[in-house]
């Protein structure tokens, strides 16, 4: 009887803690000696399993903890401590300093030759921690760390801000809106701080794109870094029109158009960024 790959171990257990139902594992099994792959990124891909559930049953079957990244806010002089370039590349997170060890979060706890480099790099035992691919990504881009000033901001005006029931009756009567009072609304301090804050975490994080996507009851906020878009805490509905006012005014755009693009150049020079990485392009569209 051959051993178990480690896939199928780690299927068994989802199996065993009924995140995963056998007819789910059998079918992905058929996808895998038909189209080949592995079996816990077809688990996944096919949305029999969640990453978060995958990460948790691997920890159990590894004996190694499990760690939510999207909950954690991770100090700056922790985050310092591993290079920027060897984290991306090895896909680790150091998360805390504590009793002359260092605790880091791992998409694959089972590369001991990363584990071993951190350790020489920074002259403490390391304790491996495993945390999805995407909370690992997210974390590393600081789409989770360095976002407090922007929740306390969304916090300051969530009482302020318009009936999220009645986002829908806003959208319908936009033709409707004042253009003085726009420009008035986006000069209002918090909507100055949130895009203040936007520009700098792009420009912190060399984002290529900052996407502002207006959906029907929500904003999405998303950055393209390394040419993938990662999702950031994003602004309320309600305040939509005045933050892409905010961008257009500073772009020197019409506020007015709201149908045709814009395109337009604009420059943000934070004190701690040169103005050779400052540059960002603006552009307005119908849509936004």
């Amino acid at each position: 009887m051959r051993n178990k790959t480690f896939g199928e171990r780690i299927a068994d257990v989802l199996i065993e803690d009924g995140l995963l139902l056998p007819n789910q594992l059998e079918e992905a099994v058929a996808i895998q000696k038909k189209e080949g792959g592995r079996l816990l990124k077809i688990l996944t891909d096919k949305q029999f399993v969640t990453d978060q559930d995958m990460a948790f049953s691997m920890g159990r079957c590894l004996n190694v903890s499990p760690v939510n990244l999207a909950r954690l806010r991770v100090p700056e002089e922790i985050m310092g401590l591993i290079p920027r370039e060897m984290a991306k590349a090895n896909k680790i997170v150091p998360i805390a300093r504590l009793n002359g060890k260092l605790f880091i979060a791992m998409a694959d706890p089972t590369n001991v030759l990363a584990v071993d480099d951190v350790k020489r790099r920074v002259q403490l035992d390391v304790v491996p921690m495993i945390a999805t691919e995407k909370g690992v990504a997210d974390a590393l881009s600081g789409v989770h760390g360095g976002g407090t000033d922007m929740s306390q901001v969304l916090r300051k005006v969530s009482d302020e801000a318009v009936d999220p029931a009645n986002v829908e009756v806003q959208a319908i009567r936009s033709e409707e809106i004042d253009i003085d009072r726009l420009a008035t609304d986006s000069e209002d301090a918090p909507v100055i701080k949130i895009v203040n804050l936007v520009m700098v975490q792009a420009i912190r994080e060399k984002a290529s794109d900052v996407h502002i996507e207006p959906f029907q009851r929500t904003l999405k906020l998303r950055y393209r870094i390394d040419g993938e878009l990662i999702q950031a805490e994003s602004p309320q509905k309600a305040l939509q029109l005045a933050i892409t006012s905010r961008i257009k005014i500073l772009a020197g755009l019409d506020i007015a158009e709201r149908r045709l693009p814009q395109p337009h150049a604009s420059r943000f020079y934070p004190a701690s960024t040169s103005p050779s990485d400052a540059c960002r392009r603006t552009a307005g569209s119908a849509s936004k």
